[in-house]
């Protein structure tokens, strides 16, 4: 995985109701599948949580295991905003 922020790699279609032409989703990713490194976004890890079939789920063109092995990814670290000091003399 490079540097950057993590995308879900969820296949979508114009069938789903979250989501729009075939592609992947692409929202910020939430959790990772260690033997795999495949990422998910919450929505598709919820989705994944009530329509998975046989501990297996589809992400882009793979069968993983579900819920095993699935970790949730650590909150991005946001910079503060750097105050810049102004004078009017």
């Amino acid at each position: 995985m490079s540097g950057g922020a993590l995308t879900c790699a969820q296949a979508v279609s114009a069938e789903d109701d979250c989501c729009g032409a075939d592609d992947v989703c692409g929202q910020p990713a939430t959790w990772v599948h260690a033997g795999s490194g495949l990422t998910m976004c919450d929505l598709h890890e919820r989705n994944a949580g009530q329509w998975a079939s046989g501990g297996q789920w589809r992400i882009g063109r793979l069968e993983v295991s579900y819920p095993d092995g699935w970790e949730r990814l650590p909150e991005p670290e946001v910079e503060p905003p750097k105050l810049e000091i102004v004078r009017f003399d």
